[in-house]
């Protein structure tokens, strides 16, 4: 399970948002891989190690199907398959006092507040 040393993942299911992210990153001179949900997501954490992992928390399951792991979901199987990269998860979100009271804002590397700036988006990503 390997992956370049700056590779990042990034795991968004709105389009616009994930397309930004992901041309803001290249720019920097990043690598990423993208994911429309967390099914996705999953899937790519199980194949490869990241940099970091920007996720998009919106809800727990997706709500057109209730199988496909969301933003806390995604956590989730990370808190139980890898916990090793929790510390490199970068939470996006527009409601930061949802996540703020979560559990898991102790748990991951930080979190950016939605709509995405450029500028808090890659100091976080540097961070990690």
């Amino acid at each position: 399970m390997t992956a370049p040393a700056r590779q990042i993942l990034v795991v968004d299911a709105d389009d616009t948002t994930r397309n930004l992210v992901v041309d803001c990153l290249h720019g920097a001179g990043f690598d990423t891989v993208a994911s429309e949900d967390g099914f996705g997501g999953v899937g790519r954490i199980e194949a490869g190690t990241y940099a970091a992992i920007l996720l998009d928390v919106r809800e727990t399951r997706s709500r057109v199907d209730p199988k496909v792991p969301m933003g806390f979901g995604v956590l989730e199987h990370l808190h139980n398959h890898r916990p090793e990269m929790l510390g490199r998860v970068i939470v996006m979100t527009s409601n930061a006092a949802l996540f703020i009271t979560s559990p898991w804002y102790e748990r991951v590397g930080g979190f950016v507040r939605k709509p995405i700036e450029e500028e808090s988006l890659l100091s976080s990503v540097i961070v990690i």
